[in-house]
């Protein structure tokens, strides 16, 4: 093999230079984006880590939170509060997405929280606590140049900016 690529090498350089050049942009395209997938899949798993919590109920044959539709009843959270030792119940899912504004793309995660689950720790705003408000974190507001009241649109759905967050990974911190 090795002797067939110095060959081709010595008969035409410019042709080896053009394949091995793709080859390579080939290889990295492929650990970019198996980097992003992983790194995805680490930022997913802290949601569930760093909840401080005892039990987390969720459906069987889910080994990662994208693109899987949950089918966990909506009325579980009564079920379950109803449980002898359960103090609280607090339904959470997280939506990755890509927002987009004006042609710039960036992949971010939704968190949908009911009752409890929402941003640790607020540099501005206030938490959302009704309607279509939702709290960004500072790179992205800093990125698309978004502040409080500010429209921050998900596809056909509008929000209402009404907070910032410390830090992009605040779903990974601790209270």
């Amino acid at each position: 093999m090795l002797l067939l690529a110095l060959k081709q090498l010595r008969l035409d350089k410019l042709k080896t230079l053009i394949t091995v050049l793709a080859l390579g942009a080939v290889v990295t395209v492929i650990l970019v984006f198996e980097g992003f997938e992983q790194g995805q899949y680490s930022q997913l798993r802290q949601v569930v880590l760093n909840r401080n919590v005892d039990l987390i109920v969720s459906q069987p044959g889910v080994r990662n939170f994208i693109a899987t539709r949950s089918v966990i009843p909506q009325m579980t959270r009564a079920e379950i509060e109803a449980v002898k030792g359960v103090v609280e119940a607090h339904p959470i899912t997280a939506i990755p997405i890509i927002y987009n504004k004006n042609n710039q793309r960036t992949p971010v995660y939704i968190i949908v929280y009911d009752t409890a689950g929402g941003p640790f720790e607020l540099v501005e705003g206030e938490a959302p606590q009704f309607g279509n408000n939702i709290v960004i974190d500072q790179s992205l507001a800093k990125k698309y140049k978004i502040g409080i009241g500010d429209r921050f649109m998900v596809t056909d759905f509008e929000f209402k900016v009404s907070g910032i967050t410390k830090e992009a990974a605040f779903i990974s911190k601790s209270r």
